[in-house]
């Protein structure tokens, strides 16, 4: 029976590849097809790159539908879940041209991508950019989709300041995203215009891409191989139980595992925002059935949703269901540090089920404490740090009390 089981997943994996693909781009104008010039159209919608990638994969056979889900200027913010709140002074998740109606098609999408080249550049930090184009791809992650993020892009009409800013997030995207990083920027830059478009693929208004510009922009997803052979990992029986010295216990299985890498196991108070308390590392290939199990030494007081991330050699997730666990009489925990990477403020909200004195430390890699301070909490409480000061580079978050340590790690850019 097991046996037959497993050769199941595998045919139905195989249809399922052997499928035409759908693709869902997000983004702004030059995403859209935007070819006007002082009033005028100057090309029609579809010299964009985004309906140049349709073209070229429709007629490969690899997909029958792309999704454009781009709108003149939208920034990265627009692109965020519905149900996200910014912060004051930023733009609202922008519905239906946002990630909630990318996951909403029926069949879902394979691959998501995610292009917002220049607009709010110029005020918007790293920090905030990276935030949201992570929170996006995790969002598409968690529901199988593929996703990729492309970089910036140059434009004329910002300042010289605001240009090399735009070749720095540029650097930035390509750096945190890795292999799922698509190069907008590089082949589209003037040197020696102080890195404006380059003359040949310029619309001439300061911002936008002609034909040109938009078949660098085609060639380059299609180098990027968006569409990979590999067959997910397929993870089944995953469970979650209270032991009773207060520590809870997960336990899942695999019967398919192909150019995977380790597990990651994720934590939330909420069953929205989830940080990582733990990593295992899987088979790499097999299609056996493997056990896992890990487990949470110390769990949070009220509801603790796990839930285990697959992450294969290429660095992409996939997420399995939430699974929740509630504890009580637990004295303090780590409900959620925000933004994570980091650029200039780390806000931190912490409970406690009765008033506790916390030391709060900040340390590096090699252990030096670079920030430390005495707070009371007492229910929620939310504190600021100001890490503008930190080089960049991994950091360990350390809160301790006289009965708990809790510790985990981010980033500053």
């Amino acid at each position: 029976m097991k046996i037959f089981f497993v050769a199941a997943l595998l045919l139905s994996s195989t249809l399922i590849m052997a499928q035409p693909k759908k693709i869902a781009v997000i983004g702004s104008s030059t995403a859209y097809g935007h070819f006007s010039l002082n009033g005028v159209q100057l090309y029609p919608r579809d010299s964009a790159w985004t309906f140049k990638l349709k073209a070229f994969y429709k007629e490969a056979g690899i997909i029958d539908t792309l999704y454009n889900l781009a709108a003149s200027g939208n920034g990265p913010y627009h692109g965020m879940p519905s149900s996200y709140t910014p912060p004051p002074g930023r733009s609202h998740p922008y519905y239906p041209f946002n990630i909630t109606r990318a996951m909403q098609y029926h069949p879902k999408p394979s691959v998501l991508i995610v292009s917002y080249p220049t607009n709010q550049y110029d005020y918007l930090s790293k920090a905030e950019i990276i935030h949201c184009l992570q929170t996006i791809k995790d969002s598409a992650n968690s529901v199988g989709m593929l996703c990729y993020i492309s970089t910036s892009q140059p434009r004329d009409n910002f300042s010289p300041a605001e240009r090399i800013k735009l070749k720095q997030i540029s650097d930035t995207i390509m750096h945190v995203f890795g292999p799922w990083a698509i190069d907008f920027f590089t082949e589209l830059a003037d040197t020696s215009t102080g890195l404006k478009i380059k003359p040949e693929y310029s619309l001439g208004d300061g911002v936008h891409l002609n034909p040109a510009g938009h078949e660098v922009l085609k060639q380059k997803v299609i180098a990027k191989n968006i569409f990979p052979s590999t067959v997910p990992v397929t993870l089944i029986n995953f469970n979650a139980q209270k032991k009773h010295n207060g520590t809870v216990n997960l336990q899942w299985q695999t019967v398919i595992e192909i150019n995977s890498s380790h597990f990651k196991i994720q934590r939330s108070a909420d069953g929205v925002n989830f940080s990582s308390i733990g990593e295992i590392a899987n088979s790499g290939n097999s299609q056996t059935l493997r056990t896992y199990q890990f487990t949470d030494e110390a769990p949070l007081a009220g509801n603790n949703f796990y839930r285990i991330v697959t992450v294969d050699q290429n660095n992409q997730k996939q997420f399995s269901e939430k699974l929740n666990v509630k504890i009580v009489n637990n004295k303090l925990f780590v409900q959620t540090i925000y933004p994570n990477p980091v650029g200039s403020f780390l806000n931190i909200k912490l409970q406690a089920s009765q008033k506790t004195l916390a030391v709060v430390n900040i340390l590096t890699a090699d252990g030096k404490i670079v920030y430390s301070n005495k707070i009371n909490i007492e229910d929620l409480r939310s504190i600021q740090i100001n890490c503008s000061q930190l080089k960049a580079g991994m950091y360990l978050l350390k809160v301790k009390t006289v009965n708990q340590t809790l510790t985990q790690t981010f980033i500053k850019l």
